[in-house]
């Protein structure tokens, strides 16, 4: 695989980018082509972008890796350790250890620390790089991070439901609005914001919200 060092989101364009998300293990709404390119117009002035593409054998798109310099020698996801949660390589679902490898390579012979902030526990990376990177000469250290605490015993697995409806929808590309309350009967869960849906894709999102 190839690794290449772009500096603009559109050398590798919202279909492209989109195509890649939906077929990634996890694919976050923050890793969207919408909230990554509004992130950077809105908070990447004066940051340099290192999008780090990947590139098979046949030179298809294969990996992503967006990163923003942020100064000594520091690069870090794009999306900000703020206002995104859950951010990550993007990568086909069953190849992001050769993609992995493929940026590890590349990244031996950069003096540069990449801080990935945000990967969620369930993420083939919090595994993979710990794993690959002795072998280019690397060191990667993993830590667990405290998520946003819920005083409402009732309102329990909130947020995995959200997230389980949000996935979903990424590829229509427009903003959410996700009111989960709780009921006597349990989660009332109102989705506003995507527009009509197909039949399929309700029944799809019905069932988190009842499990």
């Amino acid at each position: 695989m190839k690794v290449d060092l772009l500096d603009r989101l559109d050398t590798v364009g919202e279909e492209a980018w989109q195509g890649l998300l939906a077929r990634a293990a996890f694919p976050s709404p923050f890793m969207s082509w919408t909230w990554q390119s509004a992130w950077l117009a809105a908070f990447g002035g004066g940051r340099r972008l290192r999008l780090l593409r990947v590139g098979n054998a046949a030179g298809e798109l294969a990996g992503l890796l967006p990163l923003a310099e942020d100064g000594d020698g520091v690069s870090r996801l794009l999306g900000g350790l703020d206002v995104s949660d859950y951010l990550d390589l993007i990568a086909p679902a069953g190849l992001e250890e050769d993609v992995w490898a493929a940026l590890l390579q590349s990244r031996a012979t950069a003096p540069e620390t990449w801080d990935l902030h945000a990967i969620r526990a369930a993420s083939p990376s919090a595994t993979l790089l710990p794993a690959l990177a002795p072998a280019y000469g690397l060191r990667a250290a993993a830590a667990v991070e405290d998520r946003c605490p819920i005083l409402d015993p009732h309102l329990n697995g909130a947020i995995e439901v959200a997230w389980a409806i949000a996935e979903p929808l990424i590829s229509i590309g427009k903003p959410l609005d996700i009111q989960i309350t709780a009921t006597n009967s349990g989660l009332d869960v109102d989705v506003r914001g995507s527009g009509p849906l197909s039949t399929a894709l309700i029944t799809r999102l019905i069932l988190p919200a009842e499990s």
